[in-house]
């Protein structure tokens, strides 16, 4: 084994073991620590050729440790004396992995023979000579190393051997092409594209040819080669286990096509395009590749059953080398690429059989990374692909459905954490925004942080007068007496209610809050500070209150804030306690689960300029929905609570009574629930459906009949007619390019609504008035109830037909923390495959997905999977803007090379898809606006604040 740096020891330690006889395997000290173990253990090489500054790095191992920059006095002793090493062309020369399918990845065994005839070819085609100049810079673990280091030294040509790490910075390599006058170089595609984009390329004059290959070479970047360089290019094509490349093809400016061919076989090398049963296909017929010849090698080491499945009996090989001779091989290695015939009789290079592809020349089996990530405890399943970039470069992106997306509730270590986390931080943001309470406001209406999600603006005084009388009326008609509030903020429900009850609890997490109430109760001519107690604490604490001392709880515009459904049952189950017979709970503002997509495609389409695309729009929107941080709830939720709760006698879900159109009277709802009420006989209503009625008909029946409950179901809901039309837009949005026409047809979407004329109505004939959802359960339809008053025992009729079927909790809600939860994971998991897998294998990108989508017939759909672009990659940090111009401008770079709408100061460059490659493309790009740093620089430094304040 050989374990070192690029460098004048490694050129030498190649040489002698190949001198001795041996076969060497490079085990590249940049892998991590669990890859250099699995390559040590798999190969068990008796000795390892390294170097003093590696050893601590190295685990532990049975091999003889030769240093060669310290051991240089023992290797003196040895006898010095050539000698002959007996080897033949079928000894191995090298065995170098690649990566495996089955999570490890696999040696492939070269001989001598193929590697001397791939290297005489090459001489044969590309002549060097004693005046030629070879750089060295790909890593000694791919193969295209072997015939830099070779073929300048079998020819007498000069080898020029790169800094290490020095193939990475494409502003090195163009001053190392000029300073040391180099000849011919390998770029593969991705890395030849990033050099293009250098403004100092004529400096490369001494440049006769280029070599690409271990990545599929576009006709665009050849043709953009040829625009800069004055000197060939060459596309080579071969997989490992056949001594590097076995085809090749001059590229020109004449070719059309838009992929450049991998072209002919190269000499005593033969390829065959077959179909499945093993039959050559037609010229312009896809078949796999299968090569034969003197390069094949000889088998993967220690995997005799995966050597068996790759490597097969050549069916032409009796009628074939009669003719051909020992250049035809008993054996064809099956590769697993598609190809096809070209009519000249080139072959056009199509992709991959299987999931195996080719990033930055590096093979990767994508099985390899779904295995290592799958061992993850916190990962359920996982998918891997290659996303081709606008660039035409190749991306690994992972699909993550993560163990908290499927576990219906968090486990008992993550839940006081994250609770306690979530909890804080809304504390923090309330007790910032109750500071900004302005001096001369109304006590009594403190409106202070209701802003509108469609401007950011205060929601107008008018429209929150109204929420506000709708909240305080409906808990005002049950007379209530001893009062708890959970969440009571500033006061807007406690001095509307406080003055008609005996007792008034408050309690909000909010310290600032309190205060102000405080503030206000001793200024106020209310005199309420005798029966207003209040405390600073979460929802859950029923600390020091007593079993049945409350009739009325109220939870007003506060459960949104819970960090989870399990959460709002452990505070409801404390209340239900904490209530007396015949009490009530009144939980204001709860925002509807089911109207989640249509309140952020609403909003975002309001904010969204009118020549935005739909296509970016959607993006939008489906990034508010996954990154949701406040908890909705499904209104099934508190019917099926019965179930859980058999002291909840009744459930009324109300709909808010306004006139106004906001998020507040559109999105959000009402539930009242009483606790062991004891009703003393159950109405039936009698119902109208809404095409059979009209106004006077119904005040006639009300005014004639007087029945005890009437209800007209089917209303059709003005206040949701725009909000549901903008959905379906948004799941169908038809043939149309930007979001002006959806606008512009919203403005015509007037319906009359009848709650006025229902209310007179109700006011005239002695009754009330109950909105609700319709019992159809269809979201743009409501169901009006009218309740007959009863002068001595006021009782309400069970008019909430919602199932009351029990699912898990989770059914019914959102989950608030699982944005934080994946903020967390995806770092986490790049950490984790660090550990275990090469850089070249992390994915570029983490997608958390919900669930894997799958085709009817229960496959992996990878159409349905979302491209990078259709989701913003979840950040470390909530966004925040560029403040300084240095930000501005580096924000604007990430955001041109990694393809996304937005880069805040804190978001992280690898975590959003960079990588090396990107990384240089930045630098690069960075350099034409004055800007200098360096890829080690960047790894360093790797957000926008960070890196503004390096330059």
């Amino acid at each position: 084994g050989i374990c070192l740096e690029r460098s004048l020891e490694l050129v030498v330690g190649l040489l002698a073991i190949l001198k001795a006889g041996g076969a060497y395997v490079p085990i590249d000290p940049h892998y991590p620590q669990e890859r250099l173990t699995y390559l040590l253990a798999d190969t068990q090489v008796k000795i390892l050729l390294t170097s003093q500054s590696l050893t601590s790095l190295l685990p532990a191992n049975l091999a003889k440790i030769i240093c060669l920059d310290s051991d240089w006095d023992l290797i003196a002793k040895e006898n010095p004396d050539n000698f002959e090493s007996g080897v033949t062309v079928e000894n191995l020369a090298y065995v170098i992995y690649t990566s495996g399918s089955t999570g490890q990845p696999k040696g492939a065994m070269n001989c001598h023979r193929g590697v001397v005839n791939r290297l005489l070819w090459m001489q044969d085609t590309y002549p060097l000579t004693q005046g030629d100049r070879i750089l060295q810079k790909t890593p000694f673990s791919f193969d295209v190393s072997v015939w830099e280091f070779f073929w300048p030294l079998l020819t007498g040509a000069r080898l020029v051997v790169a800094k290490p790490e020095g193939h990475k910075d494409s502003v090195y390599l163009i001053k190392l092409i000029q300073d040391q006058q180099i000849t011919t170089l390998h770029f593969v595609p991705s890395m030849l594209r990033v050099l293009l984009q250098e403004a100092d390329l004529e400096k490369c004059q001494s440049l006769k040819r280029v070599i690409c290959s271990g990545e599929a070479l576009p006709n665009n970047l050849s043709q953009r080669f040829f625009e800069r360089f004055n000197c060939e290019l060459h596309n080579l094509y071969g997989p490992t286990e056949a001594a590097i490349d076995v085809t090749y093809w001059p590229c020109s400016t004449n070719w059309k096509r838009e992929v450049v061919p991998i072209g002919r076989p190269v000499a005593n090398t033969q390829i065959y395009l077959l179909n499945a049963d093993l039959q050559p296909v037609p010229i312009g017929i896809v078949g796999e590749l299968h090569i034969g010849g003197v390069q094949l090698a000889r088998g993967y080491f220690n995997r005799p059953e995966l050597t068996a499945e790759k490597f097969i009996a050549n069916p032409f090989y009796p009628s074939l080398q009669k003719e051909q001779g020992s250049t035809i091989s008993p054996r064809l290695y099956k590769t697993g690429d598609l190809a096809r015939y070209l009519p000249d009789g080139n072959i056009e290079f199509l992709g991959r059989l299987d999931h195996q592809v080719k990033i930055r020349g590096f093979r990767i089996e994508l099985g390899e990374i779904e295995t290592i990530l799958g061992q993850h405890p916190d990962v359920c399943q996982s998918v891997v692909l290659a996303h081709q970039t606008e660039t035409g470069s190749q991306t690994l992106i992972a699909y993550v459905v993560s163990q908290s997306q499927t576990r219906q509730h968090l486990s008992p270590e993550q839940e006081p954490h994250f609770f306690d986390e979530q909890i804080g931080q809304w504390q923090t943001l309330y007790n910032q925004t109750y500071r900004q309470s302005v001096e001369d406001s109304n006590p009594l209406f403190n409106t202070v942080g209701w802003n509108s999600s469609y401007t950011g603006e205060p929601i107008p005084a008018a429209e929150m007068d109204e929420w506000l009388k709708d909240k305080t009326a409906t808990i005002l008609a049950h007379r209530p007496q001893r009062v708890l509030e959970i969440g009571c903020g500033t006061g807007l429900i406690l001095f509307q209610v406080a003055p008609h009850c005996d007792r008034y609890w408050g309690t909000d997490i909010s310290v600032v809050g309190l205060d102000l109430i405080r503030h206000h109760l001793g200024e106020s001519k209310l005199d309420l500070a005798e029966q207003v107690n209040l405390l600073q604490r979460p929802a859950d604490n029923f600390d020091g209150l007593e079993a049945e001392a409350f009739d009325t709880i109220i939870l007003n515009s506060v459960v949104q804030y819970f960090p989870h459904i399990d959460y709002l049952v452990k505070v409801l189950e404390k209340a239900i306690a904490a209530i007396a017979p015949g009490g009530r709970i009144f939980l204001g503002d709860v925002r509807n689960l089911k109207l989640l997509a249509a309140f952020h495609a609403s909003v975002e389409l309001t904010k969204a300029d009118p020549d935005l695309s739909v296509d970016q729009w959607q993006k939008r929107v489906q990034r508010q929905i996954a990154q949701e941080q406040e908890l909705l709830i499904d209104p099934a939720f508190f019917t099926a609570l019965q179930q859980r709760f058999p002291q909840i006698t009744q459930v009324d879900i109300q709909l808010p009574r306004s006139q106004y159109e906001n998020e507040l009277t559109q999105f959000r709802y009402n539930v009242v629930l009483q606790i062991n009420t004891k009703a003393e006989f159950e109405q039936s209503a009698t119902w109208l459906a809404q095409e059979a009625f009209t106004i006077p008909e119904l005040s006639h029946l009300l005014e004639e009949t007087q029945p005890p409950v009437v209800g007209i179901t089917g209303l059709t809901n003005p206040k949701l007619v725009a909000p549901l039309t903008i959905l379906e837009f948004f799941k169908h949005p038809q043939d149309v390019q930007t979001v002006e026409t959806l606008q512009s047809s919203l403005q015509k979407l007037v319906l009359p609504n009848p709650e006025t004329e229902l209310d007179q109505l109700a006011e005239t004939f002695g009754y009330s008035l109950l909105l609700t959802y319709a019992e159809s359960q269809a979201l743009n339809h409501y169901d009006a109830i009218f309740v007959k008053e009863q002068r001595r025992k006021p009782h309400r009729a069970k008019l909430t037909n919602l199932s009351k079927t029990h699912q898990d909790w989770q059914q019914y809600a959102n989950h608030p923390l699982q944005p934080q939860l994946n903020r967390q994971l995806i770092p986490q998991l790049r950490s984790y495959l660090e550990t275990r897998l090469p850089e070249y294998m992390i994915p570029n990108a983490f997608v958390l997905l919900a669930e894997i989508p799958l085709t009817p017939n229960g496959k992996l759909d990878r159409r349905a999977l979302p491209s990078p672009e259709q989701i913003r990659l979840e950040l470390t940090d909530t966004f925040v803007a560029p403040c300084t111009p240095i930000e501005e401008m580096l924000a604007l770079i990430w955001a041109e090379i990694l393809g996304l709408e937005q880069i805040g100061i804190h978001d992280n460059f690898f975590e959003l898809g960079g990588d090396s490659i990107r990384g240089i493309q930045v630098i690069a790009k960075a350099r034409t606006m004055g800007f200098e740093f360096s890829l080690p620089e960047l790894l360093q430094h790797q957000t926008i604040q960070e890196l503004a304040h390096l330059v």
